[in-house]
């Protein structure tokens, strides 16, 4: 099993790198923050994967120092982006008038504050309750440490399954919009007429499916840390240890809590893959960059040896229909 850690961690990159002209296209914080920080994670789960194969030596502290950090982001910074995007679900689905709508400047704030400011918010007040520098478990790496105390659950714990269950009744909610705009035959996504049905229902299987098996995966890891919660007695007896390193057993309750967190970040990547290869977005993504390729390769061809796409320019096309003389 060791084997395919770094084959799917390896795997989940190529796949985000197919998807990169969709995501690109899309142009929205939201779905640039889940390729970048799956991305970035990726790279680490294979370094990690790789370097602790079959051991469990201190390798590279200060690598992680960092990558555990980055790593522990990762556990909001994705269901943070997962939570803005069920919410533009259900406010495309819903029966709100233009005019009420949130502003292009509001929205951009909400999503920076949820895909980039508590995430590194986050990572900061893990400092409070982390009494190892970090942990390291075989084959997986090193980890984030975390006092298992009430301040543990409440910083660490406690706010992935909280916005992703806040994501998950959105996604409840655009169900209950779609449902009824069907039942009384008027259109889906009234302020949003651009919005397709097959892309709608892309977006929230990924969206459901993500944020499901967030809340699941910190249901158990929130049920078994609350059964041997240790006392907290100050932040000075919590940090006593603070520079040691602390290695995870395997085949133990805290493994299977590790193994969770990490099969988190290849299960979002082929999720996010799956559904956004074949669609549409991702396809012009791909041709509007082979158009640009050809594009740039023609400055330097003849222009009798150029071959562009047909129609590479529907204004000027337009234009001539309408009786101006284009010289050649």
């Amino acid at each position: 099993m060791q084997a395919l850690l770094p084959v799917f961690s390896f795997l989940s990159i190529l796949l985000l790198v197919l998807i990169i002209p969709g995501q690109l296209k899309s142009n929205t914080i939201p779905a640039m923050s889940i390729i970048c920080w799956l991305f970035v994670c990726n790279i680490i789960h294979t370094a990690n994967s790789i370097a602790w194969a079959d051991n469990t030596n201190t390798h590279a502290p200060i690598w992680c120092d960092i990558s555990t950090k980055i790593l522990l982001g990762a556990m909001v910074a994705v269901p943070g982006s997962l939570l803005c995007l069920s919410r533009q679900l259900e406010l495309v689905s819903s029966r709100y008038e233009h005019t009420k709508m949130p502003s292009p400047r509001y929205k951009a704030i909400v999503e920076f504050i949820m895909c980039i400011a508590i995430p590194f918010l986050y990572m900061s007040l893990h400092t409070i309750v982390q009494f190892r520098r970090f942990s390291v478990l075989e084959n997986l790496g090193c980890q984030a440490a975390v006092h298992d105390s009430i301040p543990g659950l409440v910083l660490v714990w406690l706010p992935p399954f909280v916005i992703s269950a806040v994501a998950f009744l959105y996604n409840c909610s655009a169900v209950v919009n779609i449902t009824k705009s069907h039942l009384n035959s008027v259109a889906y996504f009234p302020s949003a007429p651009e919005m397709q049905l097959s892309l709608f229902i892309r977006r929230l299987v990924f969206l459901t499916v993500a944020v499901l098996y967030t809340g699941v995966a910190y249901t158990v890891i929130l049920s078994w840390s609350s059964t041997n919660l240790l006392p907290w007695t100050s932040i000075a007896q919590v940090h006593a240890g603070f520079g040691q390193v602390e290695i995870i057993q395997s085949r133990t309750q805290l493994a299977v809590q590790s193994n969770l967190i990490w099969w988190s970040i290849p299960t979002w990547s082929l999720l996010l893959f799956a559904l956004s290869v074949f669609g549409e977005e991702t396809k012009k993504g791909y041709r509007k960059i082979w158009a640009w390729i050809l594009g740039r390769s023609c400055q330097f061809t003849l222009p009798t040896r150029c071959v562009l796409p047909s129609r590479p320019f529907p204004a000027l096309a337009h234009k001539s229909h309408a009786g101006l003389r284009v010289r050649g």
